[in-house]
């Protein structure tokens, strides 16, 4: 039976603290399907965290989608429903927040945006990264999601008109809670646990939100608990597809190929042109690639450029392509890519760099559920899926996580299993 919802804006979130419970031994799903049967649902599955994939939408859908979801798992007595946000605020946080508040009709919403062990941290209010109110960082030049303001209340007022109240010291010290979005300071690891204990004993859990942080914390109190997973035995075969162009992404495929890892680039039309997909080239090149891995323990497809080429550019600027439409072209690229490679590489491990190029290959081989197993290294989960009716385990992870060397780490591991 579903014990608790987790309602993320994007897939990655949905990963990041769907593993966090999986690992302590909830048995848990991740979904991409926001019409989800919970009536029919696996009754053995604890934790349901779903993509709702709001980030993009507009206030107002973003709002309706997520007070829909909210009422369906009401409807079947989910107890607990968590509403996951980014660190860095980007997205529709304030309708979010809202649509669950009205939804549950509970009067009030807890939300906890820190994550101390990355360097987010709520201050008088305040979201901070490494010290830094957030509107000043990168996020605030987001070309996608703008974070314009630091001020955890102001940015979700912009949003919706709803009540909003910082919350800061013990809250088992306050005679009483206000009602509307309470939003708690948070600086440390320690605070965090404070707050989820105070709520935990003022029987306050059932509706929360915030980021990874916060969940971190929550398995032991909601009893969602059991066997540690094992790691299962891996096929030392490793495909890596980069669809990221994050820096830290390009330094883990430049340190993997100095280590002697087999890499691909691909050229500016198998990552741009849609239309490449269905072209004989296409097939052609797809079993070239097949083969290479074959012959290879590891063979890494990579969407960035070659070093010092302007051919990405070239192309951009003859086609009209901004950075967007670059970037949803290749996460379309590389989704079809992941399908068809899987067919040709029966039992091969797959290991995915960016979050939308995985994505978009759940979309498109019509995959919409998985289930995360652990965290192989922080910020990469392990997960199983079923895909042509076999089960495939994929290792994904965003651009942004991961040390320099992590690739080479997570070979090492594959083999090691495999040799197991």
């Amino acid at each position: 039976m579903i014990q608790l919802l987790i309602i993320a804006d994007d897939f990655i979130g949905a990963l990041d603290t769907g593993v966090q419970f999986a690992s302590n031994g909830a048995q848990t799903q991740v979904t991409t399907d926001v019409r989800f049967d919970f009536k029919n649902a696996d009754p053995d599955v604890r934790v349901l965290v779903m993509d709702a994939d709001t980030r993009t939408l507009a206030a107002e859908s973003a709002y309706r989608t997520v007070a829909g979801i909210v009422h369906r798992a009401q409807r079947v007595g989910v107890p607990y429903i968590y509403k996951k946000t980014d660190s860095s605020l980007r997205g529709n946080v304030g309708a979010e927040l809202a649509a669950l508040c009205d939804a549950t009709g509970a009067g009030r919403v807890h939300f906890i945006p820190a994550y101390p062990d990355n360097g987010r941290i709520t201050r008088n209010g305040i979201q901070y990264i490494n010290e830094v109110p957030v509107s000043e960082t990168l996020f605030g030049q987001d070309p996608e999601f703008p974070v314009k303001t630091s001020c955890v209340a102001e940015l979700i007022k912009q949003q919706v008109d709803v009540a909003v109240h910082n919350i800061q010291g013990n809250v088992l010290r306050m005679p009483h809670l206000p009602e509307g979005v309470l939003v708690y300071d948070c600086e440390t690891e320690t605070q965090m646990e404070q707050i989820a204990y105070g709520l935990s004993r003022r029987g306050e859990l059932a509706f929360c939100a915030g980021c990874a942080g916060f969940v971190g914390v929550l398995p032991r109190l909601l009893g969602l608990v059991g066997p540690r997973p094992q790691l299962p035995v891996l096929n030392k075969q490793l495909l890596v597809l980069c669809g990221s162009e994050n820096p830290s992404a390009m330094a883990q495929v430049n340190a993997a190929e100095q280590e002697g890892i087999t890499r691909v680039h691909l050229n500016a039309q198998q990552k741009f042109q849609l239309e490449w997909a269905g072209s004989e080239q296409a097939a052609a090149d797809l079993d070239t690639w097949a083969e290479l891995c074959k012959e290879k323990s590891a063979c890494i497809l990579d969407s960035n450029p070659v070093e010092g080429s302007e051919e990405d550019t070239a192309y951009a600027q003859e086609h009209g392509l901004d950075a967007l439409q670059k970037r949803a072209n290749v996460s379309a690229a590389m989704g079809m890519i992941m399908s068809r490679m899987l067919k040709k590489l029966d039992d091969a491990t797959v290991m995915v760099i960016g979050g939308g190029s995985m994505l978009q290959f759940m979309r498109q081989a019509q995959v919409s559920s998985l289930k995360p197993i652990c965290e192989i290294a922080p910020g990469t989960v392990l997960m199983t899926m079923e895909y042509e009716g076999k089960q495939r385990n994929v290792i994904c992870k965003p651009g942004v996580f991961g040390r320099e060397k992590l690739i080479c780490d997570v070979l090492k591991i594959v083999q090691d299993t495999s040799e197991k």
